[in-house]
């Protein structure tokens, strides 16, 4: 894993506060643009495209990847493997995206990432996590019109 903040701790700044990365690295093209909160972890493999947000604590996991201006909350989890389509924001004190593996929609909650279906099914037995299943709702209307499983 790499600690993206501390990876990027020299890179130059932008006049808009954007990072700009250097030549040389597997995981960004270089004079690409990036916001790295403290704690981003990057996994093995993982790609940041251009203008890529990761918030403070954010994680994504091996061989995923953060396409260009692309947003990754603070504390969110993007699972390994996995292509990030939409940052839905915070509810009940959980990041929650929306991601893709192969065709099928994952939703990143917090520290869990599961199958759509199975945040469906999760939310569905807690009643007391209304703003988290809203936006799993919307995830799930964004999934079914891009027609991810």
């Amino acid at each position: 894993m790499i600690d993206l903040f501390e990876a990027s701790k020299n890179w130059e700044t932008n006049d808009f506060g954007w990072k700009i990365a250097p030549t040389g690295l597997e995981w960004i093209a270089a004079g690409d643009w990036a916001k790295l909160g403290e704690g981003a972890k990057l996994g093995e493999g993982a790609k940041l495209g251009a203008r890529a947000k990761l918030g403070e604590g954010a994680t994504v996991g091996e061989g995923a990847t953060v396409g260009e201006g692309a947003t990754v909350g603070e504390g969110a989890t993007v699972g390994e493997g996995a292509s990030l389509i939409s940052f839905f924001g915070y509810a009940d004190g959980f990041a929650v995206v929306l991601a893709e593996i192969e065709g099928a929609a994952h939703i990143g909650g917090g520290c869990k990432f599961m199958t759509l279906a199975a945040a469906l099914e999760y939310v569905a037995k807690r009643d007391y996590r209304p703003d988290l299943a809203e936006r799993i709702g919307f995830a799930a209307a964004m999934a079914a019109r891009l027609g991810l499983k």
